[in-house]
């Protein structure tokens, strides 16, 4: 199955929501979770607008922030 996640989706991925990342690494080997351009969008919109400094940088590295990719579609997890 293909998950479209939204942007509260990535937002509590970025956080490190126990839960959110509870129900993503219990997805199925040939399940996908993936995000749209508009919800990479909105992330980067919220991280530009955060002040310069500690917290920015973090959710800027997260291994969920979509800011390097370019696809129109993006998968987050596949499980093989």
């Amino acid at each position: 199955m293909i998950y479209l996640l939204d942007t509260n989706a990535i937002s509590a991925l970025m956080r490190e929501d126990t839960r959110m990342g509870s129900w993503l690494s219990s997805l199925l080997a040939d399940d996908r979770a993936v995000i749209n351009t508009i919800t990479r969008g909105e992330i980067l919109f919220g991280l530009g607008r955060l002040p310069q400094g500690r917290r920015r940088a973090e959710l800027s590295y997260s291994r969920y922030c979509p800011v390097n990719r370019s696809r129109q579609l993006l998968v987050i997890c596949t499980r093989a």
